[in-house]
């Protein structure tokens, strides 16, 4: 179903690229699991920002976010992530017989994983308006991003609006945007401020 945004502004905090430096303490994957998104939602803030061009971030997550113990799992000593946050265009795919986008997380620090949840949407209109859009797809999931180098950045982690195997199919011959924000999944708690990023603003035909 779509959700019609309308044409409220967003202010941008900064134009171009977004960065916020954040650092990030590691707990032991198990048990990870999925948190509802929080009432800020930087994600679709992202989508409906004025600016039409692709933006990234960087981001981290502090030490002081980790849970020391939850469900008899407890957290491994602080260490220190960078990761960064990239939103691909909306394109047409063959195999999903819809529109999609993908986000991707990338991270560098030392080894191990890190529980990553990313909210993504996907944004349509007839016109070529930002402002216009409405949400006609959504995800929210976490996958634990491999860390293997603390100079350089590690395997991207791959997120799909619509989820793969949802049954959502989007049609084309349209302008789309997408965006995500990222968050720590439990046992971590989430970030006070989810770092965000969007793609391009473009004509899928």
């Amino acid at each position: 179903m779509e959700r019609r945004i309308g044409r409220r502004r967003v202010s941008l905090i900064a134009a171009g690229f977004a960065a916020a430096l954040l650092t990030v303490a590691i707990a032991s994957p198990a048990g990870a699991e999925q948190v509802p998104p929080g009432p800020e939602a930087p994600a679709e803030t992202a989508l409906m920002s004025p600016g039409s061009s692709t933006s990234e971030v960087v981001f981290a997550v502090p030490a002081t976010s980790t849970s020391r113990s939850e469900g008899g799992v407890a957290a491994a000593a602080a260490s220190s992530y960078t990761c960064l946050l990239t939103v691909d265009n909306p394109h047409w795919s063959n195999g999903s017989a819809s529109v999609i986008a993908k986000s991707r997380v990338r991270c560098k620090g030392p080894s191990g994983t890190i529980p990553v949840q990313v909210q993504m949407y996907l944004g349509k209109t007839a016109y070529n308006d930002v402002a216009t859009m409405g949400i006609v797809a959504q995800s929210l999931y976490t996958q634990y991003v491999q860390v293997t180098s603390t100079v350089n950045w590690g395997p991207t982690t791959t997120w799909y609006v619509p989820a793969l195997n949802s049954g959502t199919h989007i049609s084309r011959a349209a302008y789309f945007r997408a965006s995500a924000s990222a968050n720590t999944a439990p046992p971590l708690l989430p970030l006070a401020a989810p770092p965000s990023a969007a793609s391009s603003f473009l004509w899928v035909p």
